[in-house]
């Protein structure tokens, strides 16, 4: 979904988990997710946290990690991130270059 965000900037997002899943988003991420898409080694700490599940004791951390620094290349070109409020987006702030932003 392409909106305009709070700074009047397009960007597209779409819904990876509501946050029903509560604390298990980390664990449900990286579960469902290959950690290579996202830059990320299999046996990378942060994701093996996330993995393990809220008992970990660098769960948060890692998934701070993640959060931050997790990035993915789209079919499209474009780059996408995680953004996490309540729900978890990927969201990309490039436009496709078949929209017109008029």
């Amino acid at each position: 979904m392409i909106i305009k965000n709070e700074n009047g900037e397009f960007e597209d997002r779409e819904l990876l988990l509501d946050d029903c899943h509560g604390i298990y988003i980390p664990q449900e991420f990286c579960q469902s997710q290959k950690p290579e898409d996202w830059g990320y080694a299999a046996d990378d700490e942060d994701w093996v946290s996330c993995l393990a599940g809220p008992d970990d004791e660098f769960y948060w951390d890692a998934w701070d990690e993640i959060t931050c620094n997790a990035r993915m290349a789209g079919e499209d070109g474009r780059t996408w991130y995680l953004s996490q409020d309540g729900d978890l987006f990927i969201v990309t702030d490039e436009m496709p270059k078949d929209i017109d932003e008029n």
